[in-house]
């Protein structure tokens, strides 16, 4: 701040003596900064450029004692630190790891290698991991069993996989379901269309015989031919002997 005296002061070392008359005080207005680091200097009112952790190209990572700076987050990071960029208006990328190359201010980023996996059905539990992994199957359920809940139904792994009860399955994967204590529904058919799991009970075909038998085993009754009618007949109990009595 600048002070300007109506009249005769006489200064003294600590504050300025006033005589019948005023002071007028304008505020310095300091200058507007380009640059991203700024000091203040104790003899100076207002703050100036630091020349030393200046970076002036975003594309040039300078060499810096104290570590690295990185221009998606705008920050100086330590030597040897490992973190994930940042880059606009993505976000954090989960998928590389940028490294700080020691003192010499140099970063190098690569893409995360993923382990191997076991499993046949690997899934990614969640939209921003990078890396898939295997389900882990409740102990006591059989491979493949699923419940018929609806809230059990639910998209594992974007439009690639279906997750079904307990099990995931691939893209175009037909099944049958399973129900504990019942086995598996032969009669309902499902399938993973894109992320959607997708059930129909199947439609037997109408039949033209008067006379047809549902075996085990199989969903829909089938005609009898006569080999198959004799057997029948010889087995049923013959109604007009009851008549008689």
């Amino acid at each position: 701040m600048v002070c300007h005296p109506t009249s005769h002061i006489e200064p003294t070392p600590r504050a300025f003596f006033l005589q019948k008359r005023t002071v007028i005080c304008d505020p310095v207005i300091c200058p507007v900064l380009t640059c991203s680091k700024t000091l203040q200097p104790e003899d100076q009112c207002c703050p100036v450029c630091d020349e030393s952790k200046d970076v002036t190209d975003p594309e040039k990572v300078e060499e810096h004692p104290e570590g690295c700076y990185f221009e998606g987050d705008q920050k100086m990071h330590a030597p040897g630190t490992t973190w994930h960029p940042f880059v606009p208006p993505f976000g954090y990328i989960k998928c590389a790891v940028c490294t700080c190359k020691g003192s010499s201010g140099e970063v190098h980023c690569e893409k995360v290698t993923c382990p191997v996996l076991s499993c046949s059905h690997p899934v990614r539990r969640n939209p921003s991991d990078c890396c898939k992994e295997c389900p882990e199957e409740e102990e006591g359920t059989p491979p493949g069993a699923v419940g018929l809940e609806h809230s059990d139904m639910m998209q594992a792994d974007g439009p690639r996989h279906c997750k079904f009860g307990k099990s995931f399955y691939q893209n175009s994967d037909n099944w049958h379901p399973w129900v504990p204590l019942v086995g598996e529904m032969k009669c309902i058919n499902c399938w993973c269309d894109h992320g959607v799991t997708k059930c129909q009970r199947k439609q037997c075909p109408a039949l033209s015989c008067t006379d047809f038998i549902r075996k085990e085993g199989v969903c829909c009754p089938e005609c009898l031919d006569s080999k198959e009618e004799e057997v029948l007949m010889t087995k049923a109990p013959d109604k007009r002997r009851n008549w008689r009595h």
